[in-house]
């Protein structure tokens, strides 16, 4: 499935956790961990727009940060 960010950049996964990991590692200067990133994530999504984003699993962050609008799943034609 493709999936697009909110600057426009758009990433193709399999799963969350591939989704997780493509965003994690095209940050300029991703931090050591998936979990440190997802925490981070978290932390910036809160001070952009008061989002609650879990970080207890890939699944659970993954699933909030497109209700949230972060990243939204492409269907074709779009």
């Amino acid at each position: 499935m493709k999936y697009r960010c909110m600057d426009g950049y758009e990433i193709e996964a399999k799963d969350y956790r591939e989704l997780a990991v493509k965003m994690w590692q095209s940050m300029f200067d991703p931090n050591p961990t998936l979990e440190e990133w997802m925490e981070g994530s978290a932390k910036r999504a809160k001070i952009y727009n008061l989002s609650e984003i879990r970080t207890d699993t890939v699944d659970h962050h993954m699933e909030d940060l497109i209700k949230a609008g972060f990243v939204s799943p492409v269907t074709d034609g779009e």
